[in-house]
């Protein structure tokens, strides 16, 4: 029974040491007399932690200052013309949809709606420190202003150009634009449409 017991543990201890080796084994380079020590890819378990001797992971280039929320539908306030609600929908990263409705300044004037294609560019102004990102962001689109008092309504071409503060700890934004308008129906005229507003991302 001894002898038995002898020999499994003798076995243990060399199963042990052979483990031992294959995570921490010495190797010497010429002419050095010091040891330069290799260990196995999974003596270091933790992430982000490298083996000695192997490459370090590449740096993350992911460019946060170029990409929209991550929340891609917004909703908020809009005041200017018209006063009354605002949406945004992301499309991809540099292009989006936006529309709002409400009341219109304009005399004889129930309902005002405007939609637009919008492009953003995100790296032409720099405002670090502050946490968030200040894209430029133009495009085109149409409006329709609805009248009473037996006045025809109006259609028109409009041509936003704006600025967005989007926080980044904050699934907010706040913006302002003008949007110079062409009314093409009942007559042709030039306008001037746009405001202030801010929405929340869902």
């Amino acid at each position: 029974m001894k002898k038995t017991l002898i020999i499994l543990t003798t076995a243990f201890v060399c199963r042990v040491v052979s483990a031992q080796n294959d995570y921490y084994s010495p190797t010497y380079s010429a002419p050095s007399d010091q040891p330069t020590y290799s260990y196995a890819p999974t003596y270091y378990p933790q992430q982000g932690y490298t083996a000695p001797g192997s490459a370090p992971p590449p740096p993350n280039t992911y460019d946060t200052a170029s990409t929209p929320p991550e929340k891609r539908f917004g909703a908020g306030i809009y005041l200017g013309e018209p006063v009354g609600a605002t949406v945004k929908y992301w499309l991809n990263d540099t292009m989006a949809l936006d529309g709002a409705a409400g009341l219109s300044s304009h005399s004889h004037s129930t309902l005002y709606v405007h939609g637009d294609v919008l492009w953003h560019k995100f790296n032409l102004f720099d405002i670090s420190p502050a946490p968030g990102r200040l894209p430029l962001y133009f495009g085109v689109g149409g409006l329709v202003r609805l009248r009473d008092h037996g006045r025809r309504d109006t259609l028109g071409v409009r041509v936003p150009i704006g600025v967005s503060y989007i926080f980044d700890n904050l699934p907010i934004d706040v913006f302002a634009e003008i949007g110079p308008a062409i009314d093409v129906h009942p007559t042709f005229r030039g306008e001037l449409t746009g405001g202030i507003g801010a929405r929340f991302w869902f």
